[in-house]
């Protein structure tokens, strides 16, 4: 009983391997992670439901119920930040450039 921090026994630990995935991937190979970008953070619509759905990164971190998941989330998040300074440039850039033809 109790699982990944008292958050959900089975389920907990199911949720805890995935995110400690996703953050050891983001370590080794961002770039992986370009694509679905969106899918991992909330963009300008309202994706923190709960229920399986239109579930992100911070809609974890806000409400997952075990304390190391959530630490588990902000490592994760973390190392996407930290290592996706380079797209981010990049699509800062196209989104100036895009905009000033406006």
């Amino acid at each position: 009983r109790g699982g990944a921090g008292s958050g959900g026994g089975s389920l907990g630990k199911i949720r805890l391997h995935a995110v400690l995935a996703i953050y050891g991937l983001a370590r080794l190979q961002p770039k992986v992670f370009h694509p679905f970008w969106t899918q991992l953070l909330p963009g300008d619509t309202p994706t923190m439901r709960r229920g399986g759905q239109n579930q992100t990164l911070m809609s974890i971190l806000v409400s997952d119920p075990a304390p190391k998941v959530r630490s588990a989330v902000a490592m994760a998040l973390q190392a996407l930040l930290q290592r996706s300074r380079t797209y981010m440039a990049a699509a800062e850039e196209r989104r100036a450039t895009v905009s000033s033809f406006l």
